[in-house]
């Protein structure tokens, strides 16, 4: 159930990726989530309007990293001080301990 008390609703450009998301919330115990049938496709089809940006978010928005020819100064050193951001991840989700995923790509 979503914050607002609604159901969420998921979608994806053809539904699967959304079926995928609904299963994952449903094993962690989100109840009243629904799939659009036909995904994004389906909506457009029926001749309904997409949304563009966000919209409707259930929280404020906290994960925004801007391009870095967007952020402001160097654009060089922002681009390096993105991959040095990105190359110490892992290491640093390993010392946060526990995390509700696995690494898939390099083990």
């Amino acid at each position: 159930m979503a914050a607002s008390g609604s159901p969420l609703v998921l979608t994806s450009a053809d539904g699967v990726m959304a079926r995928l998301a609904a299963s994952d919330l449903a094993e962690l115990g989100f109840a009243d989530v629904l799939v659009l049938e036909g995904g994004n496709a389906a909506w457009c089809g029926a001749g309904f309007t997409p949304a563009s940006g966000p919209t409707h978010l259930l929280s404020p928005r906290d994960d925004l990293w801007l391009a870095s020819s967007e952020r402001p100064g160097d654009t060089r050193a922002n681009v390096m001080a993105y991959l040095d951001w990105e190359t110490s991840l892992l290491a640093a989700i390993a010392r946060g301990g526990c995390v509700p995923f696995r690494n898939v790509l390099w083990h």
